[in-house]
């Protein structure tokens, strides 16, 4: 409806550019009843002015195809500014991006190069016929999408736990969709409107509601605003959540030789950044030879203290503790380290297992046949006595004791057996 006023309007008020073609139409004819035509040579339309849409920055041409114009004159006006840009075969307008060509006394085409937002409306040809003919197509100027600061949020801080509604909004043509993206390109945590917890990659809308809001969900946000026509735009947004620190030891029992090199450490979460403190036994660490150390995970609410012992003597050993603290609180946590005793170095020695003593035989082997007897002391030596534990040694010596003592049994039980059947002992003796 306003715009078919404000067409109404621009006819109204552009009634002395019909009366202007008149004047041109006369001279060109010479007399007044020249501009007029009976009904069959009344001018038309051959095809409508057509509706353009183009991207901001590009040409433009529009137009116009008036058949049987005979001594009638065209002339082209914007609709919305009321301004004639051209009559008949003359540029009005003092626009040095309009131009107008024409041919055949027919084709009257108007062009608007390098397009501006400025330049999007309604355009009309008009006849000056009476009465006036005429016909408006629209130009629609795409215009690539641009954040408007004031209904944009910025970087905030707030405490763990509160809700809180990030906004964007961005002007362009066509209207752009709003995205929102992690600047690290993790997944943001929401609550919906049932409470169940999820967790997603994107979200579309102007406006991104974080509910009980938590560590979990600090850092940069985009606001990305796209509508096709390139290029896209981005916002940053920081969200910083303030909480007291939580700290957590990986490593409670350390243990370490006497010399060693030792590393303690523990894990802070807080924000703003905690400061870190090292006492031993209940006493601050002052000595120069301990050097204290704290690594910052920048851009991230995680910290890494870490207390360096270059060289374990006798006084460090002992229950150390580690805390933090930032403005909301403070939190700490209890490492002890001990002596790792060294193992004595000793070498390992031959020893003679007594009365060990080992008999090999031929079995089977038919009474006529001699028997070759042969024993031999076996010697074994303890490759590693810390290797083997007391009783185990016992046991082996019981082991080797008894094995000696039935291989000798067998002996003299073997020997009655073979002189009993050759005679040879008394023969010998």
């Amino acid at each position: 409806m306003n715009l078919q006023r404000t067409f109404q309007c621009a006819l109204l008020q552009s009634r002395w550019v019909f009366f202007l073609l008149q004047i041109i139409s006369l001279f060109r004819v010479g007399a007044p009843t020249a501009i007029k035509n009976s009904n069959n040579d009344r001018p038309f339309f051959v095809e409508p002015v057509p509706n353009i849409t183009v991207p901001v920055g590009r040409d433009v041409n529009i137009p116009c195809v008036v058949d049987s114009l005979g001594n009638y004159g065209v002339a082209w006006i914007k609709v919305e500014d009321k301004v004639i840009l051209s009559i008949y075969k003359n540029v009005i307008t003092r626009n040095y991006r309009v131009s107008l060509t024409h041919s055949d006394n027919k084709h009257f085409v108007l062009h608007i190069a390098n397009i501006q937002e400025s330049d999007r409306g309604g355009y009309m040809c008009q006849v000056n016929t009476t009465p006036m003919m005429s016909q408006t197509g629209y130009l629609d100027v795409q215009t690539p999408p641009t954040i408007v600061s004031l209904e944009t949020d910025s970087n905030k801080t707030v405490r763990e736990g509160v809700n809180i509604t990030l906004r964007c909004r961005a002007d362009g043509q066509p209207t752009p969709n709003i995205t929102w993206r992690r600047e690290d390109a993790g997944r943001i945590p929401l609550i919906t409107e049932t409470g169940k917890r999820i967790s997603v990659h994107s979200f579309e809308g102007e406006e991104l509601q974080l509910l009980r809001i938590s560590r979990l969900h600090m850092g940069a946000y985009l606001c990305i605003a796209s509508n096709g026509i390139p290029p896209s735009i981005s916002r940053r947004i920081l969200i910083d959540v303030e909480f007291p620190p939580v700290l957590w030891v990986p490593n409670q029992i350390v243990r370490a030789y006497l010399g060693e090199r030792v590393l303690l450490r523990c894990y802070v979460e807080s924000y703003p950044k905690a400061w870190g403190h090292w006492k031993k036994d209940a006493t601050p660490i002052n000595d120069s030879l301990l050097i204290l150390s704290s690594e910052v995970d920048r851009g991230s609410y995680k910290q890494l203290f870490v207390l360096h012992i270059s060289s374990i003597d006798e006084e460090s050993f002992g229950t150390y503790e580690c805390s933090a603290r930032n403005t909301l609180g403070w939190a700490k946590g209890n490492i002890t380290l001990y002596e790792r005793p060294r193992a004595p170095t000793t070498t390992a020695e031959p020893l003679l297992m007594e009365n060990q003593r080992q008999v090999y035989y031929e079995p089977n082997i038919p009474p006529s046949t001699p028997v070759q007897l042969t024993s031999t002391v076996t010697f074994a030596a303890v490759k590693d006595q810390r290797s083997l534990g007391h009783s185990e040694q016992t046991k082996r010596n019981n082991i080797n004791s008894g094995s000696s003592t039935k291989s000798v049994t067998f002996l003299f039980v073997y020997f009655l057996y073979y002189v009993s059947f050759t005679g040879k002992f008394s023969q010998d003796f």
